[in-house]
Formats: structure tokens, C-alpha cells, sequence
């Protein structure tokens, strides 16, 4: 499958993988709606199903369905959106990124600041703008450090110096405060030296 659809990663190999008993579960009108799915998973699998679409009106209005739910549970497609689509999924993605729930463990944590600061090379200054302000979300070392490799980057300084700011404003201290409380793994001790 990947030789078949090389330009859309993980996206395409993902509409393989979702199982089409859960597909079809999904597209069923509310009478023939399985017993077997309560009704909180019947919507998780439909909108899997609308984030792995290849039509971007259908990707749009399931984005703005997962930033309602503000959970990191749907983090692996939202990541593969960033790399795979259209100009506005990826920058709503990225928005959307910016105020999603962390997710509880550290290495999904540092799976999407990989990814959002993979952002900070792509050709189209709108996403490598927002992917920076996305990182302005996030006051860790790894997205620090991130920024602070483009702020001499003319078309990124700007950007780049307001996210450095919001890493240290209340909304975002309190983020990671949260987070901490969360992570049964994280280390404490390495956080402080993001606010020398």
C-alpha cells in the first residue's frame, strides 16, 4: 500500500487500517447503529474516518469536531495531517495543536512537538509562522530550543520572538502545571531550565 500512494504517508495506509466493520458501523443510520458500540465510540470512528479523508471538506469540520473534544486521543492523525495535506488543514491542524489537551505520556508529548517543529521547515511561510506559534504552546526544552534555531530566520524572527513570550505567560505555565500532574513519567527536574 505504501508503493501505491507514496505522497500521502500515513493517511492513505491508515484507511486500509481502520477495519471496515467499524467503517461501515460508522455510515449507519442510528436504527441499524450496533449494540456493540456505545455511542461515544461510534463518533470516535467516524471521525477517524472523516481525518483520514483525502477531501478537505470533510477534514475541515471533522478538525473543528476534535478541537471541541480537546483530547489528544486523535494526536497520530492530526500529526499525519500536518505532513500530508492541503494548506489549510495542515494550519488548522496546527492551530488546533496549539490549545489541545497534552497527551498524558512524555514520548506522545514528544512525538507532536517532533512533528509541529517539522513544521518550521516547510515551504510555505504560513505553516512555519504557525507551526512557531504553535511551539509558543509548549514551555518545554525541546520546543525552546526549536524556536531559538529560527530566530534569526528573518521570515520567522517575528514569529519566533511571540512565541518565546507566550511560553512564559500564565495560561502556558499553567498548561504544564497540568500536564505534570498528569505524567506519572515525567521528570520535574528537567523542565526548569526552559525558564533560565
Amino acid at each position: 500500500m505504501i508503493a501505491i500512494y507514496p505522497h500521502h504517508g500515513f493517511i492513505a495506509r491508515m484507511q486500509f487500517l481502520i477495519p471496515w466493520l467499524f467503517l461501515q458501523q460508522a455510515s449507519a443510520t442510528p436504527d441499524e447503529t450496533p449494540k456493540s458500540l456505545r455511542p461515544e465510540e461510534l463518533q470516535a470512528v467516524q471521525l477517524m474516518a472523516a481525518l483520514a479523508s483525502f477531501d478537505e471538506q470533510i477534514v475541515l469540520p471533522a478538525l473543528d469536531a476534535v478541537a471541541e473534544q480537546n483530547t489528544a486521543v486523535y494526536d497520530g492523525v492530526l500529526l499525519a495531517l500536518i505532513q500530508r495535506g492541503s494548506l489549510q488543514v495542515e494550519l488548522k491542524t496546527l492551530t488546533i495543536l496549539k490549545t489541545l489537551s497534552w497527551p498524558t505520556e512524555a514520548k506522545a508529548l514528544q512525538q507532536r512537538l517532533m512533528v509541529v517543529t517539522s513544521a518550521l521547515y516547510h515551504q510555505e511561510s504560513e505553516v512555519r509562522k504557525q507551526a512557531a506559534d504553535t511551539l509558543g504552546a509548549y514551555p518545554i526544552p525541546e520546543a525552546r530550543q526549536a524556536l531559538l534555531a529560527f530566530a534569526q530566520d528573518p521570515a520567522l524572527a517575528e514569529a519566533v520572538s511571540l512565541a518565546l513570550v507566550s511560553q512564559r505567560s500564565p495560561e502556558v505555565i499553567g498548561r504544564l502545571g497540568e500536564w505534570l500532574q498528569k505524567e506519572t513519567q515525567a521528570a520535574p527536574d528537567t523542565f526548569p531550565e526552559t525558564f533560565k
